[in-house]
Parts: C-alpha cells; sequence; structure tokens
C-alpha cells in the first residue's frame, strides 16, 4: 500500500478517524493499522516481521536478567546474526549465487526459488539491531511488552523507508498518552501537503523524463548531462517527500519523527553532505558500525580503511549488486580524500584570504557535481552500459541543452527550487506554517498536485531499498 494511492487515503481516514474519536484505544488503533499496512503487502512478510521482533524481544529481556559478561555477549551476537542473516538471506542471496558462480563456475547460479525482497527490511532490521545493541550497552531498557516493541518495528507512518529512529526516544511515545494538540494536526497536515507536492508533483513528472534519456541508446547531444543533473534533484523531492509525509503523519498522531535531510545540496564538501542527508542513517552507521571499528580514535590509515568499510557495507544496505557496492566505494573514495584535503585547504585559505569567497561556491559545484555522477553508477544495469553513459555525458555539442527539456522539467523543479529557498532564507524548516503564508501555500500546492500531479501509483525510490 503506498502513500501516493487512494486505497492509502481510504486506509489513513478510518485509521486516523477511529484514533481522533477512541482516544482511550489509541495505541491499538496504531498498531492494528501499521500490521495491516504492512501485511496488505504480503502476509508472509508480516510473519517475518514479527518472528524478529520476538526474538529481539526475548533476546533483549535475557540481557536485563543475564550478568554474565560472556553469555549477554552471546546472546547480543545471535540476535544481530539472526537479524543480519534475515536480512542477507533476502536481499543477498542471489547476489552471491550470481558472483559465486562466476567465480567458481564461469557461469551464474541461481536459488531453486524465487525470493522476494520484504518491502522495507533494510530500514527495519537496522532499527530493530539498534533496539537490541542499546539494551546491551544500558543505554535502554528492554522492552516489557512484545506488542509495544512490535508497534516500535512496524510503524506505518516510517516503516518502509525511515526515518530509522532510535528506540529511546520513539518507544515512549508510542503510548500515545498525551492529548494532540490541534496545532500540530493543522501543521502535520501541511507537512504532508508539502510531502505529497514534492513526490507527486515534482518527483514522479521529472522521472519519466529522465527515464527517457537515461535508457535511450542514443540520446540527444547533452541530454545525458541534463539527466544526470536532474535525477539529484528527483531523487531528492522523492525521498524528502515519503520524509515529510512521514514526519506529518507521525505528527498528527502527537509524535515528532527524527529530521532526515537538512538542505543537503547547501553542503560545500562531501563530509557536510552526507551529515545532511538521510540523516539517520549516517547517524546510525556512525554510532554502530564506525565507532565499534575504531572510528578517527586510530591512526590515520585505520580512520580511511573504516571509512571505505563502512561506505561499501552502506552501499550494499541500498541495493545488493556490483552497482551499489562500486557506488558505496565511490562515496567512501570522496569522503576519505575531502578529510585529507580539508586541512590544507584551510591552511590555503588562511594565507590567502581573498580566495575565502569563493571557497563555499566552489566547494559546492563540485559537491553537487561529484555527488550527481556517483547516482549513474546506481542508473547504469551493467558496466557496458555505465561507460556508453559516461561517453554520452561528455559528447555535448551547441545547444548544450535540448530547450524542450528545459522547459518541460522547469515547470515542475523551479516550484521546488523556490520553496526550498523559501525555507533556507527564512531559517526555518516549515515557513508555510505561520502567519498569512499557510492559505496561499495550501491553495498553490493543491491546485497545482490537481492540475498535473501524476497520481499513478509511483513507487518511491527508497521502497527498493
Amino acid at each position: 500500500m503506498l502513500f501516493n494511492t487512494l486505497d492509502f487515503f481510504f486506509f489513513l481516514l478510518i485509521a486516523y478517524g477511529l484514533f481522533l474519536i477512541l482516544p482511550g484505544w489509541r495505541m491499538w488503533i496504531v498498531l492494528g493499522a501499521s500490521l495491516f499496512f504492512y501485511g496488505s503487502y504480503s502476509p508472509a512478510i508480516l510473519a517475518l516481521l514479527l518472528a524478529t521482533v520476538g526474538a529481539n524481544f526475548w533476546g533483549a529481556r535475557r540481557l536485563e536478567l543475564i550478568d554474565s559478561r560472556v553469555v549477554r555477549r552471546y546472546i547480543l551476537g545471535g540476535c544481530v546474526t539472526l537479524n543480519m542473516a534475515f536480512l542477507g538471506f533476502f536481499k543477498y542471496t542471489n547476489m552471491l549465487l550470481y558472483w559465486g558462480g562466476m567465480a567458481a563456475l564461469n557461469h551464474p547460479l541461481e536459488a531453486p526459488f524465487k525470493i522476494l525482497l520484504p518491502v522495507g527490511i533494510s530500514f527495519y532490521t537496522f532499527q530493530i539491531t539498534a533496539y537490541i545493541v542499546d539494551v546491551y550497552r544500558g543505554q535502554i531498557p528492554a522492552e516489557r511488552k512484545y506488542y509495544k516493541l512490535v508497534l516500535f518495528t512496524v510503524y506505518f507512518p516510517q516503516l518502509v523507508a525511515g526515518p530509522i529512529e532510535r528506540a529511546g526516544k520513539l518507544l515512549p511515545e508510542l503510548d500515545f498518552a498525551r492529548a494532540v494538540p490541534a496545532e500540530w494536526i493543522r501543521t502535520g497536515m501541511l507537512l504532508c501537503l508539502w510531502g505529497y507536492f514534492k513526490k507527486v508533483y515534482v518527483a514522479d513528472n521529472l522521472s519519466p523524463l529522465v527515464d527517457y534519456i537515461i535508457e535511450a541508446k542514443e540520446p540527444p547531444s547533452g541530454a545525458m548531462l541534463f539527466a544526470a543533473l536532474l535525477f539529484p534533484i528527483q531523487l531528492y523531492a522523492d525521498f524528502t517527500g515519503y520524509t515529510d509525509i512521514a514526519r506529518g503523519l507521525s505528527r498528527m498522531m502527537g509524535i515528532e519523527l527524527s529530521l532526515n535531510f537538512n538542505h543537503p545540496f547547501l553542503s560545500t564538501n562531501h563530509i557536510e553532505f552526507w551529515r545532511r542527508w538521510h540523516i539517520t542513517l549516517g547517524t546510525f552507521l556512525r554510532d554502530y558500525l564506525y565507532i565499534p571499528l575504531g572510528g578517527s580514535r586510530v591512526g590515520a590509515g585505520r580512520a580511511m580503511a573504516n571509512i571505505m568499510i563502512v561506505w561499501a557495507l552502506g552501499g550494499l544496505w541500498h541495493g545488493a549488486t556490483a552497482g551499489y557496492f562500486v557506488w558505496g566505494l565511490y562515496c567512501g573514495i570522496l569522503v576519505v580524500v575531502t578529510g585529507a584535503a580539508l586541512p590544507g585547504l584551510q591552511r590555503f585559505y588562511d594565507a590567502r584570504p581573498r580566495f575565502r569567497s569563493f571557497a563555499g561556491l566552489g566547494g559546492g559545484v563540485f559537491t553537487f557535481l561529484t555527488f550527481a555522477l556517483g547516482l549513474l553508477i546506481l542508473r547504469a544495469p551493467s558496466y557496458e552500459r555505465l561507460m556508453e553513459m559516461l561517453s554520452q555525458l561528455l559528447a555535448v555539442s551547441a545547444p548544450l541543452f535540448n530547450p524542450g527539456f528545459i522547459l518541460v522539467s522547469a515547470i515542475f523543479w523551479i516550484p521546488l527550487v523556490v520553496g526550498e529557498l523559501w525555507r533556507i532564507l527564512s531559517r526555518k524548516e516549515e515557513p508555510w506554517i505561520e502567519g498569512s503564508w499557510q492559505w496561499p501555500f495550501f491553495f498553490l500546492a493543491l491546485t497545482l498536485l490537481w492540475a498535473a500531479g501524476r497520481f499513478e501509483a509511483r513507487e518511491f525510490f527508497y521502497f527498493q531499498f
């Protein structure tokens, strides 16, 4: 059940209506709605999720009752191994068979049965793994109610594509003990509207143009460069659109989910960029992988190796293909090079202050262009196609861009840019929620959605993860 379908609107109308009129039953209503929401994809994947939660529930309770350090480590290791085994089987079996067969037999192997990837498994696996680790570390108590831990894992607004929430933050909110202020409902609805606008009006209208160019064998001159610059905007609108809908729905129920994006395209280097893009994934990888590996407390060479390990695994978390692995290494190299270059650049600008004003702009352009270039790795179905795309990227002649492509796409990305500039200049995450701006914003967004929104149940890009 996708957020951008009529089925979801009917589901939400019933679930939220019951939530408002039966305040004493709110936790059970949200739990039932979340189980129905996820079970609508497949009862089998719901059973898998419930089994995963059950194992971690049992493990967390044992961790609180047992003092033996060795036994506690075995319990933690067993739970984490089980979580990763489920994720690995469903997400990576086909990849391992393919590359294992190619390496050993020079031809790919296939599983004797079709393995379907459960929706959202990458996200909820990380979330439940963070829970069991936090209990082991003594940062939070083990949850004593199985059904509440189920709700923490299956909570429908953020189940499929995040934000990845920590148990210490989200679990206490799932009692729904507080009354929801009318202001939260109003601002939550406006945030949902902004999310739907980005997804249905911006991302889904840019997607066909980007797909057409990238999939074309011989695109017009400059078209591949145009698509490479446009795809990051489409991806940003798609992913932040989902996040804003998730945060808006949660706010309407009295829960404030984590901010997952903080103006990433304002970043002046790749370290800053990844602190602003998909923030909850970045903090998860930092706290549960990078720091346990030693982080930056070890020598420079070991720290660089840790970064590359994190990024290689982060790439594979996004997708079980060689392309995602290479993309992860590509991003890791950019982060490592950035970290090595920043001290020297700082000394250069300290000695030549007149160049400092160009540093931010130049760094921002470089960061965006190299990020966009990396995304082509994700879009290429094979190494050969990637090489073709890169050659088409460089094969440009006058006019550089097709005026028709620019005109068609500008209708959709200009409103997004205006909205983002409004947020930046106002220094507010949601400037439209106050003052006299809210009603013009509301009617303009609705008008554009009605006139040109693509209500075709297109999946959010991150659903594939």
